[in-house]
């Protein structure tokens, strides 16, 4: 259901307040325990006209990298950085880490955190810990990670706060403290960091769970504590430690719906496919607008869907639009890919290829399959973008690596024909037996093709006449025809 990650926001311009303060504001959001990050912190300088050519310079930086003028931006962070502005350090860090302006440096992007770190920065030190505790350009250090993050959490850095909740949740460096993990996850909440409550108690969905945590949430959702009935509610629905257990799902989503959005979000999700309960469009939509009254980005995205497609609600795709714009702006990635799909077929909007690509990109940076495929799409055919196929190849390998059916099919497509790529049909086999399990009848036509001219793979008749009728039987015109030619050679 929803699932959240950090994303990279755009810089908030300084500008000279009464106070002639600089301000960079830091948010971010949570998914699957996957991190993107926004390089936004806190920084002030009472500036007087002679102050002012350093801001300035900064205030340059950050146009050229909004203007995605990276090399300009670079130069002038770096030169700042050397001159130990700790702002301009982290930019800098950020810059190597994302490959930007420079050659993407993991080690580099680390040194430049510390510097940064070392001298108070506090997104330098968020981003340090998290480096650590990940093991990127560092050695992986839980205590590290534990003492960085306290330094920025300590100025105030919901993000830090809310990693700090992660270590305390599943013990890394520090002992299994449910209670200290949840002060944390609270400071942050405050702020706005509002991922689903359940993540809080909620470590990856395949870490199993233990009986000693299973009992502790029982209690705890006895006594009324909405993370906890959200988190056995998680293993009921994916029967981790727990029977699966779809109508106890419900149960447990409704007696925290009342104090939860998130919650209300979830049942307005089963209700729509059908779990725990009748499919029933009218009532999913009826939740999800009440979450959505709640600015439950999740509820946003898929009543959205519901008004594109006049499911349960009229069609209306003005106001699903509005609900995309909603939870895109606060960094949900299944709704700005959706907005990259209104543009980029013109569906209530005005087609624009550019402002497609452009939330494509922002929903790719989350790392949402969908997105990678569009964007593969994209490149490969040249829309809003300079016709590109070895980076739509990229982009179709990231959604591929997540089994992407479009994105495999595709993929394989390409190692096949050597086209954007060198041609390499090992792989191309390799993709389609992927694609085919997930019944992907391109798939079997293609593999069926080249198992029965030995094409990657060793020449195999039966092989090809299994496939090829596999495909034919679900009303595929090529693999009846070729069905028919091979009767017919025999």
């Amino acid at each position: 259901m929803a699932n959240y990650v950090y994303s990279i926001a755009r810089c908030m311009r300084p500008t000279q307040s009464d106070a002639q303060q600089l301000a960079l504001r830091h948010i971010g959001f949570i998914r699957r325990g996957l991190l993107r990050f926004a390089l936004l912190g806190l920084m002030a300088a009472a500036l007087t006209p002679l102050q002012g050519v350093h801001a300035a310079t900064l205030l340059d930086a950050i146009n050229n990298y909004d203007q995605k003028k990276y090399g300009e931006a670079f130069i002038i962070f770096e030169d700042l950085a050397l001159d130990a502005d700790a702002r301009a350090q982290a930019w800098v860090a950020y810059m190597y880490e994302r490959g930007e302006g420079v050659e993407k440096n993991l080690e580099e992007a680390a040194r430049w955190y510390k510097r940064g770190a070392e001298r108070n920065d506090r997104v330098a030190q968020y981003r340090l810990g998290y480096f650590y505790e990940k093991g990127i350009g560092v050695e992986r250090d839980y205590q590290q990670a534990r003492i960085w993050y306290e330094a920025a959490a300590a100025k105030g850095d919901a993000n830090a706060e809310y990693s700090l909740a992660r270590l305390y949740r599943e013990g890394l460096g520090v002992e299994v403290d449910f209670e200290e993990g949840r002060k944390w996850y609270m400071k942050a909440a405050v702020k706005g960091l509002r991922g689903p409550l359940q993540n809080y108690y909620d470590p990856d969905p395949g870490i199993p769970a233990n009986a000693d945590l299973v009992e502790y949430l029982v209690k705890k959702a006895e006594l009324g504590d909405v993370p906890a009935m959200l988190r056995l509610a998680g293993l009921h629905r994916r029967g981790q430690g727990l029977e699966r257990d779809p109508a106890k799902t419900l149960a447990l989503y409704e007696r925290a719906a009342g104090e939860s959005a998130e919650a209300q979000a979830a049942i307005g999700y089963m209700l729509q496919v059908g779990e725990g309960a009748p499919r029933n469009f009218k009532a999913a939509s009826q939740w999800y607008r009440k979450a959505s009254e709640a600015s439950e980005p999740m509820a946003q995205n898929n009543l959205g869907w519901m008004h594109v497609h006049g499911m349960g609600v009229p069609r209306d795709l003005d106001k699903a639009i509005e609900l995309f714009r909603a939870a895109a702006d606060k960094q949900y990635a299944h709704a700005q890919n959706n907005l990259g799909h209104l543009y980029l077929h013109g569906i209530g909007l005005d087609k624009d290829l550019t402002e497609a690509v452009k939330w494509f990109e922002r929903s790719a940076e989350q790392d949402l399959a969908d997105a990678q495929s569009n964007l593969g799409y994209v490149y490969q055919n040249g829309l809003g973008v300079k016709r590109n196929l070895a980076k739509a190849a990229q982009y179709y390998a990231k959604a591929a690596a997540k089994d992407h059916l479009f994105a495999m099919e595709t993929l394989g497509y390409l190692y096949q024909s050597g086209i954007g790529l060198e041609q390499n049909l090992e792989k191309a086999v390799e993709l389609f037996e992927r694609a085919a399990r997930k019944s992907s009848v391109y798939s079997m036509r293609r593999l069926a093709y080249m198992h029965l001219h030995g094409r990657g793979v060793a020449k195999d008749v039966d092989r090809a006449r299994l496939l090829y009728g596999r495909a034919a039987r679900v009303g595929d015109k090529q693999a009846q025809q070729a069905l028919q030619a091979l009767s017919n050679s025999n």
